[in-house]
């Protein structure tokens, strides 16, 4: 018999050890955060060279964090926006519109038109995309006229998706 309550005794020792740390294990689940959801920072960016600045007036369309278009005016060769907290599959575009100025006219034997897109987003998962070019071309006096006029029928359309 005293094996027999000795061996109870143990068996209800292991129990309640076993229930106890059952316990502390279900506590400390319910102290971890949960996992923060998933956002990017998303750039835009757009410059041109003087000359095209000059010639013509830049305006820039682009998806705000809401999904919206937003429409600003470049006033300076270079231009950039920023957005944050925007959530995956996000669709950052940027609409390019270029109208030329009706007294313009070229000055100098030669004149470059240049210009730089850039779309880049960071999440907070750790990853990133970028998508970006640059174009420039100088022309002689007597083509800038005949470059411009094709160069400003259509818009530019850039885009980029969070992944």
């Amino acid at each position: 018999m005293k094996k027999f309550v000795k061996l109870a005794t143990t068996l209800v020792a292991v129990l309640f050890v076993v229930a106890c740390s059952g316990s502390k294990n279900k506590e400390e689940s319910r102290l971890v955060e949960p996992p923060k959801p998933v956002t990017a920072t998303f750039s835009y960016g757009y410059s041109v060279s003087s000359d095209l600045f000059k010639a013509t007036t830049i305006d820039v369309y682009f998806t705000d964090a809401s999904g919206k278009e937003v429409h600003e005016k470049m006033t300076t060769t270079s231009w950039s926006k920023q957005l944050k907290d925007v959530k995956p599959s996000f669709v950052g575009k940027m609409r390019i519109v270029y109208t030329l100025v009706q007294d313009f006219e070229p000055t100098r034997a030669q004149h470059t038109f240049s210009t730089t897109y850039k779309l880049a987003y960071e999440t907070t998962a750790g990853s990133s995309d970028l998508n970006d070019k640059s174009n420039s071309m100088t022309l002689s006096k007597n083509m800038v006229k005949g470059y411009l006029e094709a160069f400003v029928k259509e818009p530019y359309i850039y885009s980029l998706e969070v992944k």
